[in-house]
């Protein structure tokens, strides 16, 4: 799920052509959202205050609300505060546009064409009704009726820009290739003489996730328009789509520094932090979102979404739950409940939590007994709570066929045989869906992830021909073909694929790190080169000099390296991971004095310094002077060290010469089974068992141990003591 979901018609629909309004009141109102556009809250609640003053019997109060709700990002709330402002005034055609905006911006399709029928009805001779109601169409893959729509407002009005950047968006949704190029050849064609304008191009741009495009046309926008917002806002969820995270995030200083409380600013600003790996600044952005004194479950729910997206799982299903809880204490509509609770269900499921997902399922058998996805839920619950879901009988699978043509549903169904053993009905449904017109991305990857994990590399290949244009530059998909190709083997693929991310976002960190690994096999050179250019580009930035350092590290170019660290350090003195990269400089040069005052600075920093920890757990052990220390070292570097058995090895080891047997063989263990090959740790495990009279379990581990390999002493050991037993 993307932080920001634009419709960049509707918005140049409200601003660039006349509403239904007498011209006083129509001049204000456009005064009043050109305030919020600059962020300027203040002036523009004070316009709404003063209009609902004059004329209590208008709905101005109600209306003014929803426009604010929507500024500040509580996008549920604008809607519902919109539509009851839609029924007063007989139809009130401001609030009508304001409604179908933000349905669609929901993804409440239906919801947007029965109001922009009203549109129509409302005001037939007004243009914005029929470009309105044909972004209604285009939303519902009816592209002929979405014609007919532009050409009907074309007759009436003069903005023939509008008209043929509406007509190029309809071409381009249609994925023809001739229809493409007829699109992208018109669109070459046009005079664009406004940032609206040119906010719309970038808009079409984006969906096709030609972002460079985007990039470069919403920049043009803001230079008409320099206290515009919301198209700076654009620009930095163009920059967060392909990776710039450090642009994007100058980018939501500045809005934040400009505008008032801007909302979705916030709520963008947490997950480019989160891109980074930056949880405590996300945090802290999302704090602000949520400052907003609003008594509502959205920022909650919000929240649950920004993990999901990260998959930090600890998460999402408490905070779904939470604002489940809200909503429905403050009496939210039930279409908002069930969104929320459809999110939560999928969060206890991907968590595995089934005592609590049965639970909330039966709270949603009574709250939405017509719920389409009841056999979604009670076939994984069924199994398990066969009594209180009401028999074992369900099974999504004969319901294939009959739900077929149900997107909404195929998609939660195959995300549940995509997490179960049932992968081949999961390829099976995604399968289907990747063909749908309006396929959505998720589709696309988690069919690749399937296919992935089976490592089928012909329908891996037949996929990749598959691709509709508007996601064959798409950041994440092109990373998943990556590991795709990386799986199974087809390294000519992989490297073309890293080329390809990398050219797709040269900003990006990860791409550079990607790309480089595999270049470094042959050309070492040019590996270091995308670092240097990196850390050309970006001299504030120390992940550019420290992946340079740990680049030249690991490749044994170690001439630069402290010159590199200290780069780092002078820009950040408490860097964790340099410091430690430092102190294995000294430790592979015999200075252990330096060494130790590195590695010791490492551990003091906080972060996740694995090497720190385990080096220091092996020098203190080495010692023999303080094993509580060394355990402690240990721990840390278990802790930190995630699919790397050294540290359960070094752990092992420290337990073991304090005499703390039974906490050493489940140190050795876990290493096992992250490394089964690995003849010491089966050796150390054998020798606990030894110490502690479990003959069977010690005779195991060695035999183990001796068929994999181990150094000459510890061979003599392992067989004295399977002679003793």
């Amino acid at each position: 799920m993307k932080p920001v979901i634009k419709i960049a018609l509707l918005f140049i629909i409200a601003t660039a052509l006349l509403s239904g309004c007498s011209k006083s009141v129509d001049d204000q109102l456009a005064q009043a959202e050109r305030f919020l556009t600059e962020g300027q809250l203040t002036k523009a609640k004070k316009i709404y205050d003063d209009l609902a003053t004059d004329s209590p019997e208008m709905p101005y109060a109600l209306f003014g609300e929803a426009m604010i709700d929507e500024y500040y990002g509580y996008h549920w709330e604008a809607m519902v505060k919109q539509l009851d402002a839609a029924k007063m005034d007989s139809g009130y055609y401001p609030a009508m546009k304001a409604f179908t905006r933000v349905a669609l911006h929901l993804g409440f399709v239906e919801k947007a064409d029965k109001m922009g029928l009203l549109m129509i009805q409302r005001q037939p001779q007004n243009p914005e009704s029929y470009l309105f109601y044909g972004q209604v169409e285009l939303a519902k893959n009816r592209f002929d009726p979405a014609r007919t729509n532009i050409n009907t407002a074309a007759k009436m009005t003069d903005d023939q820009t509008l008209i043929n950047l509406a007509k190029a968006e309809v071409a381009l949704h249609t994925g023809g290739e001739r229809a493409r190029n007829d699109a992208f050849a018109s669109i070459a064609q046009l005079n664009l003489r406004s940032a609206q304008h040119f906010k719309y191009l970038a808009s079409i741009f984006n969906y096709l996730n030609m972002n460079d495009s985007a990039r470069h046309y919403i920049k043009q926008g803001i230079a008409l328009d320099d206290a515009n917002m919301k198209l700076k806002l654009d620009l930095a969820q163009y920059y967060y789509d392909d990776g710039f995270t450090i642009e994007g995030l100058e980018v939501i200083d500045e809005i934040t520094s400009r505008a008032e409380f801007y909302g979705p600013a916030y709520e963008l600003g947490a997950y480019l932090y989160m891109a980074r790996k930056n949880s405590i600044e996300a945090d802290k952005m999302h704090v602000r979102f949520a400052q907003l004194e609003k008594d509502s479950p959205i920022w909650i729910e919000k929240l649950a979404d920004m993990h999901s997206y990260f998959e930090t799982l600890s998460l999402p299903a408490a905070n779904y739950q939470a604002a489940y809880v809200k909503a429905t204490n403050l009496l939210y509509p039930d279409d908002y409940l069930k969104q929320v609770y459809d999110k939560l269900m999928d969060a206890v499921f991907a968590e595995h939590d089934y005592a609590g997902a049965i639970d909330f399922y039966l709270e949603g058998q009574e709250r939405f007994p017509d719920d389409s996805l009841a056999y979604f839920w009670a076939s994984e619950l069924s199994h398990r709570f066969p009594e209180d879901t009401g028999s074992a009988k369900y099974d999504p699978e004969n319901l294939l066929e009959k739900n077929w043509k149900d997107i909404f549903w195929l998609e939660h169904i195959g995300r549940m045989f995509a997490r179960t053993k049932r992968q081949d009905l999961a390829i099976k449904i995604y399968g289907h869906l990747v063909t749908h017109p309006r396929a959505k991305l998720e589709s696309f990857t988690t069919l690749l992830d399937l296919l992935t994990r089976q490592k089928d590399s012909t329908k891996i290949d037949q996929l990749a021909t598959i691709i509709p244009f508007r996601f064959q530059n798409n950041f994440q998909l092109t990373n998943k073909f990556l590991a795709a190709y990386k799986a199974t083997g087809q390294r000519p693929k992989e490297l073309k694929q890293a080329q390809k991310l990398y050219d797709q976002s040269p900003g990006s960190i990860y791409a550079i790190e990607t790309l480089a690994s595999l270049l470094a096999i042959r050309d070492k050179k040019a590996a270091l080169d995308l670092f240097a250019k990196f850390s050309a580009s970006y001299p504030k930035d120390t992940k550019g000099y420290y992946l340079l350092a740990k680049f030249e590290f690991d490749n044994g170019l170690t001439d630069s390296v402290l010159n590199r660290i200290d780069k780092v350090l002078e820009l950040y003195e408490t860097h964790g991971p340099a410091l430690e990269l430092k102190g294995l400089v000294f430790q592979i040069a015999g200075n252990t004095d330096s060494m130790v005052f590195y590695f010791n600075k490492a551990i003091k920093s906080g972060g996740p310094v694995p090497e720190a920890y385990y080096n220091m757990a092996q020098f203190h052990f080495e010692a023999g002077k303080d094993l509580d220390l060394a355990a402690g070292m240990g721990m840390g570097a278990v802790r930190y060290f995630d699919r790397d058995p050294r540290g359960y090895l070094i752990l092992g080891q420290i337990y073991y010469a304090q005499k703390k047997y039974k906490m050493a063989r489940t140190q050795f263990y876990k290493g096992t089974t992250l490394d089964p090959s690995q003849g010491e740790l089966f050796f150390y495990m054998g020798k606990t068992d030894f110490m502690q009279k479990n003959n069977r379990l010690a005779k195991n581990a060695l035999k183990q141990a001796l068929d994999l390999g181990l150094s000459k002493d510890q061979t003599a050991e392992a067989k004295k003591m399977l002679a003793k037993m």
